[in-house]
């Protein structure tokens, strides 16, 4: 109990690196670190096909159609007279929110390529942003991302496939344009008030905290 309110008084005082070196060094002790098998599989590639198999049909267990289709109106009814021009500046102020050190996406560019590449490189992202917001287009290898399964609990059963969750890890030139039009994006959605990650100021935990 007493190790139980420190953990809440830390966290009450958003002292969250001591919360989470706490909460690190007690569960650790007993952690298992390695798994012969996950989900009854062992090789290299017989993992990666499970891991594949089991992602592919969590991500596309629940139907997206009417949700989809409320969507597309939604965009289809917004002002288009107004459009946005992705400048010099929105590139600048991305870099600046870019966070460093992170694991690199599948196209083998880090971030610290691209917030230290200079003047000219953001000269030439700002044009290709822009040819991306006027032809409403991505490529396919722009958007493309990796997806890495972590251990919920250390803990527990590292072969059991539900042990673990998924990251997805996305290219710095995809970051970078997500961090220049988060300013110019604004929402007025009801589920707004439910969304902690992902969010300044906010993070999955407290919905717990609020929720009880």
């Amino acid at each position: 109990m007493m190790r139980a309110n420190a953990l809440a008084e830390q966290l009450k005082n958003k002292n969250y690196n001591k919360f989470w070196n706490n909460v690190k060094k007690h569960n650790n002790s007993r952690s298992t670190k390695y798994a012969c098998s996950v989900g009854g599989c062992t090789s290299d590639d017989a993992i990666a096909e499970m891991w594949k198999c089991h992602f592919q049909n969590l991500y596309n267990s629940i139907p997206v159609d009417q949700t989809k289709d409320s969507v597309l109106l939604e965009l289809n009814a917004l002002n288009r007279d107004k459009e946005h021009v992705m400048e010099v500046d929105d590139i600048n102020q991305a870099c600046k929110s870019a966070k460093l050190g992170k694991a690199i996406g599948a196209d083998g560019i880090a971030m610290e390529s691209i917030v230290y590449g200079g003047l000219r490189l953001r000269v030439h992202m700002s044009l290709m942003f822009n040819m991306f917001l006027c032809n409403s287009f991505l490529p396919k290898a722009f958007m493309h991302s990796v997806i890495v399964p972590l251990v919920k609990c250390k803990n527990g059963d590292l072969s059991d496939v539900n042990n673990y969750r998924a990251i997805c890890i996305f290219t710095a030139m995809s970051k970078i344009l997500e961090y220049a039009i988060s300013d110019a994006v604004q929402t007025t959605d009801k589920c707004d008030a439910y969304q902690f990650g992902f969010k300044a100021g906010h993070f999955t935990l407290l919905s717990y905290v609020l929720t009880y």
